[in-house]
Order: structure tokens, then sequence, then C-alpha cells
């Protein structure tokens, strides 16, 4: 194992990359710092958890994979209450809001995220002038750029999101070379070499462009199999690396490993219902987005991108089996909604497709009353 992964380090290169949301929240999930501060008379000088900062992340770490958003932020918050220089708890704060607006399709707490980043940061290097080769340190300041990178490359610049990209990858890759056993580190690695490769599409054939997918799979899988905190963050990464390669039955096996294994949330039924719908299985679209369209509608506060796109995805499965009635059902439910201007805007293409089908349906229809005409 070790010599493998000291393999894995020395064939690492960066460029940029599109991070994907719930793998940086998994890099930031991995433990609360305690930077170098007085706590009663012990002075500590890594940011490694001890067992009760470990109990804690294991626990918003569950709230966050059940999607209960408010019990992983009150964990948090009684950390940092106790201790206002726990800068991990900030990056593991800033990556749920993320998480929340994603799960929302409601960007409105950029101030606030952005502030917690900011607030981790400095305190991460101020720890780091210290103690420059803390590699728990290390990690969390580059989970903390790889936030900001996904932020621009979102909704700011995407010139910015390639240095800021950039500057992740440095980080990471310094923590195992540091320690090719640091299989947590192997996470962001894998995520940055595989999508990196995957977004620059024929300039993968250029002789001078290296394509490091493979070494990404490898990377993340190493992370799912040996890592203390990013194993299901790792498995659900690679069924969306599977869902790329357009290889669904794989990225539907390894949902159906966690959901076995932990809660079911939002976070797996995602993969798996879009790995259903693209693989052409009726029965498992319906099933999966059936249920993350309740825990949408449970939980309130929606702008309706995500329930509208559950309800096209239904619709369609539907559409598949021959039931008209009910396809029409979800697609007169989504076309009808009054939304915000943005979202019909982001909705655009899904709206045109429903109606199509709607069409087609009524034609469908027509032609079987034509049909039946002839017999009476």
């Amino acid at each position: 194992m070790m010599t493998k992964a000291i393999a894995l380090t020395k064939r690492c290169r960066f460029i940029n990359i599109k991070l994907l949301l719930f793998l940086l929240l998994s890099l930031s999930l991995l433990s609360i710092a305690t930077g170098k501060v007085n706590q009663g008379n012990q002075i500590t000088d890594t940011i490694k958890p001890d067992s009760l900062e470990d109990l804690a992340l294991q626990r918003a770490m569950g709230y966050v994979y059940q999607d209960s958003f408010p019990s992983a932020y009150a964990c948090l918050d009684s950390i940092i209450a106790l201790r206002k220089s726990c800068w991990s708890a900030y990056v593991i704060k800033a990556g749920i809001v993320y998480t929340e607006m994603t799960d929302d399709e409601q960007f409105d707490r950029e101030e606030y995220f952005k502030a917690l980043i900011d607030t981790a940061l400095d305190g991460l290097n101020n720890f780091l002038d210290d103690s420059p080769e803390d590699n728990w340190a290390l990690f969390f300041k580059g989970t903390a750029m790889g936030y900001l990178a996904l932020w621009e490359g979102h909704h700011g610049s995407w010139v910015k999101a390639v240095f800021k990209g950039l500057d992740a990858g440095k980080i990471y890759s310094k923590t195992v070379k540091q320690d090719s056993l640091f299989y947590d580190g192997y996470l962001g690695l894998g995520t940055l070499n595989y999508w990196r490769s995957a977004k620059i599409g024929f300039i993968r054939s250029l002789p001078f462009i290296a394509d490091n997918r493979d070494l990404g799979i490898e990377q993340i899988t190493l992370a799912m199999d040996s890592s203390r905190y990013s194993s299901q963050a790792a498995a659900l990464g690679l069924a969306w690396i599977y869902i790329d390669r357009k290889e669904y039955n794989k990225a539907i096996y390894i949902t159906n490993e966690v959901l076995k294994h932990g809660p079911i949330g939002r976070q797996a039924l995602w993969p798996r219902g879009i790995a259903e719908f693209l693989r052409g299985n009726a029965p498992g679209t319906i099933d999966n987005f059936t249920q993350i369209m309740a825990g949408l509608e449970r939980k309130g506060n929606q702008n309706y991108y995500n329930i509208s796109l559950c309800e096209y995805y239904i619709g369609m499965a539907h559409y598949w089996m021959g039931d008209y009635t009910s396809a029409l059902n979800y697609f007169d439910t989504m076309l009808a909604r009054q939304v915000d201007k943005s979202v019909r805007k982001r909705l655009k293409n899904k709206y045109e497709a429903a109606e199509k089908y709607k069409e087609k349906i009524a034609r469908k229809i027509e032609a079987d009353k034509q049909r039946m005409k002839k017999f009476f």
C-alpha cells in the first residue's frame, strides 16, 4: 500500500479543475482543529484532532449526510464557542453552508460563506508561519482554497478559479509528499486530477498534455479504501466520475453500498437517480427522485429549481413506461409553477423538453383515438 501511495504521489500534476462540492465538503470534514493555542495549561502545536474533537466531527458529518443541516451547524457552533481559534471548524462550517445553498439552489449567503473562509485562512496562515509542515493545517488551507475556487468557478471569475485551484492542488500535493500514508489527502488530489483532465476534452490528445483521469480514479479509490474520514465522500465522488464516464451500473453499485451502510440522504440519492435516469431505468428514476423531492418539500424554503428537476425526471420516467396521465401531471405541475426569472432561465431546456413531450403525448393520444374509431 505504501509503495502504491508513493508511486501515485510522484505522478501528480496540477492544472485547473471544477471541484465537486460534496467532495470538498468531505475534505473539510476531516478534523476539528485546535491551532497553537493555550488549552488550560497545555499548548498544542498541531491541527490533528483529539478524541473529543473527533467525536464531534463524526456527528457533524453524520448530520450532513442525513440532510440535517441545523444539527450539523449546532455541533460545530458548540466547538467554536469553546475555542474561537478552532480554524478547521470554520472551514467545515463554510463547506456545510455551501452544501446547503446548493441543496436549495439559493446562493444568497455568499458574504457569510466567504467570511468563514477568510477567518479560517487568517488563522491557518498564522499557524503555518510557526508550523509550516503541519499536514492538517496544510490540508484545511487547501480545502479552503478549493472552496473559493469552487465559488469562483460557479459564480465568479474562471481566471480566479484557475489560480485558486492550482493553489489548492499544490497544497494537497505537499501533504502526501510529506506523508504518503496521509490517505485523506488523496481524495483532493484525485478529484483535481480526474476533473482537470475530464474538462479539457480534445486537448488531452496533445502530446504535452497529461491525461490524469485514471490516476485520479486510483487516488480516490485509495482514499475510499484507506482514509479515516473520507471513505463515504470518496465513494460518492467515484459515483459521479462513473456517471461522467457513462458507466452507470458502477455508479449505482457504489451509491447502493453507501446507502446500505449509512443514512439515506440527498447527497447519495442525486447521483443514483441521475445514473438510473441516464441508463433509462424508469422505476429507479421514479424511486430516487420521489425521495429527493419529498425531502426538499419537507425542508421547505425552496426556489423550486431542484424540485422542478425532480418533476421533470419523474415525468420522463412515466413517459417511458407509457403512463401518459402521470407524465402529463408532472410536466404540467412543473410548467405551471411560478418561479423566479433566474430559475426559469436555468430551467429553460427542461421546460422546452417538457413541452415537446407533452406534444408527443397529445399526438399519441390522438392517434390512439383514430385507431379506435376504425373498430367502432
